[in-house]
């Protein structure tokens, strides 16, 4: 097919069409890398594309487009894919586990359309937009990276805390044995609509500040660099999720009459106004009490425990299911900090 040059808002676009073939053989993916902060995109979700494989094996009807980017476009650029990498990665896997049906479709030609020469946050927020709304396609990596381009090349630090924030809720989010947590944080959509307790945003928010505490205080170190591995990133994200499993176990163990409680009487404990007080309780702590490294963690559930607030007040009828703001937020801190037991 003839490509199709095209103009949008100043931008130009290509309009095309690829073999199967050539886009397995002709696309890369911008994978997110923790260490050296590029890329935007998640690794590969293998079920995601065995369905597509599945799928395939019957049809090869794709009128949707592969959306891919490049600096320059010629016929034999490589492209880089904004949306559409499980599709092609599906096709992949049929050349290796079906070559006979692979070879029966690799000519047939897929919609393309390409963007030349845009800015990286263009690439980025073309990525969100398409993908905001998916359940298929987690863009949160997409965003600490958006927000990193933002703030320049200043304070990695926060933008690492906020990464590990996000792995955070990932990992606590789709552990399937995971009581307190999982499936409980929402990636996308409204609150009020949704079977979970806290958005991403309002969990990262929350999350990032008390990462970047436990980084001051010794008991992580986000002061990677480019010899770091990425398993090390890993370890540093279990770390933290660990902990955090651990502050919340304590917190239902304070407040054991809400640990086999309705869903809706767990959503201010656990949601927005509960998880971001607590948080931010336990930030203000540490930092008080100069509290550093392994004595972290001792300290945080001798704090919950000490907590002299009553479970009633995080039920929906209690005083703190109405502190949902900043504002709020600190109000809720401040009655847990004065409520310590001596």
């Amino acid at each position: 097919m003839a490509a199709i040059n095209i103009h949008q808002e100043e931008r130009q676009l290509v309009i095309t069409s690829k073999t199967i073939d050539w886009l397995i053989h002709n696309t890369t993916v911008s994978v997110f890398d923790p260490v050296a902060f590029t890329g935007y995109q998640r690794q590969i979700d293998e079920k995601h594309c065995l369905k597509i494989v599945s799928y395939l094996k019957t049809s090869s009807f794709l009128p949707s487009a592969i959306i891919c980017a490049c600096e320059e476009y010629t016929d034999l650029a490589q492209l880089r894919i904004v949306d559409g990498q499980h599709r092609v990665h599906a096709f992949r896997l049929l050349a290796n586990q079906e070559p006979a049906r692979y070879a029966d479709i690799k000519d047939v030609e897929i919609p393309v359309v390409v963007m030349i020469n845009v800015p990286l946050e263009v690439e980025i927020n073309t990525f969100i937009t398409i993908n905001k709304t998916s359940k298929k396609v987690d863009t949160s990596l997409a965003y600490v990276l958006k927000n990193k381009l933002s703030k320049g090349e200043g304070d990695m630090v926060m933008s690492r805390a906020e990464y590990i924030a996000v792995e955070v809720a990932v990992r606590l989010n789709e552990s399937e044995d995971n009581r307190l947590w999982s499936n409980r944080i929402l990636y996308e959509g409204a609150i009020k609509n949704s079977n979970c307790y806290i958005s991403l945003n309002a969990f990262v928010r929350a999350t990032r500040v008390l990462v970047n505490t436990l980084n001051q205080m010794g008991y992580i170190d986000l002061l990677w660099n480019a010899q770091t591995k990425q398993e090390e990133v890993g370890q540093i994200t279990d770390r933290t999720a660990d902990l955090i499993q651990d502050i919340w176990e304590t917190v239902y163990l304070r407040w054991p009459e809400l640990l086999d409680a309705s869903f809706e009487e767990k959503q201010v404990l656990q949601g927005s106004i509960g998880y971001t007080a607590i948080t931010k309780t336990l930030v203000k702590l540490i930092k008080e009490k100069d509290v550093y490294g392994e004595g972290i963690k001792p300290f945080i559930r001798q704090s919950i425990l000490s907590f002299g607030v009553s479970y009633q007040q995080w039920t929906k009828k209690g005083t703190f299911s109405s502190y949902s703001s900043e504002a709020g937020y600190r109000l809720v801190s401040d009655s847990l900090i004065k409520s310590i037991k001596q």
